[in-house]
């Protein structure tokens, strides 16, 4: 064998360690995007059982919620000042979930559920009224989206609550107002598990 011949099989070899060296990487960065994606997801998802959990953990929070939902213009003051903080978090908590289903990181059959309890809450009363006022503190991408949101009928379990809320403050009027569907603001399709 001459020089030549070396060289050409040392240049084989030194291309096939390329080609070895590249699926290698490649393989890692795969691995490493899908264990990022995992992360990423699982945080996201932590956020909205966080959010749950401070909402739970606080009936007078809970109630705030429920009822500022239904009826914005019945809560006092503070409760009002309250109601805006909490819809902040719960809007933000679903722009994050949505601006990640962009980017691929939360797929469609994820981000779908996901929609359809933001849609409850964002067609609600007091949703509506939150988002016509402070929709400039969210990305437009997602301002986009809460614009296409078309409340429609619910599969059930997915209205707003009012049960389980008894001794935390007066539903008899609203109970009433909303039920009897004369609630120009918005459909009463979404409460409709509560008690008159």
């Amino acid at each position: 064998m001459n020089w030549d011949a070396f060289g050409a099989i040392g240049e084989v070899i030194g291309a096939a360690a390329v080609v070895i060296s590249l699926v290698y990487v490649s393989i890692q960065v795969r691995s490493g995007t899908k264990a990022l994606q995992t992360t990423t997801r699982d945080s996201v998802f932590k956020s909205v059982q966080e959010w749950n959990l401070a909402v739970m953990a606080d009936p007078r929070l809970g109630w705030i919620f429920q009822s500022g939902s239904r009826d914005f213009e019945r809560l006092g003051d503070e409760d009002r000042a309250r109601y805006l903080h909490v819809m902040y978090s719960f809007f933000k908590v679903f722009e994050n979930i949505y601006l990640h289903h962009l980017d691929g990181v939360v797929p469609p059959n994820l981000w779908e559920p996901n929609r359809t309890m933001l849609t409850v809450y964002a067609a609600s009363p007091g949703g509506r009224k939150y988002w016509k006022e402070r929709k400039t503190a969210f990305d437009p991408r997602f301002n986009a989206v809460m614009e296409a949101l078309k409340p429609g009928p619910l599969a059930p379990g997915h209205e707003v609550s009012c049960c389980g809320l008894e001794g935390l403050g007066s539903r008899t009027h609203l109970d009433r107002h909303v039920n009897q569907g004369d609630d120009n603001r918005g459909s009463s399709n979404h409460f409709s598990n509560c008690p008159k």
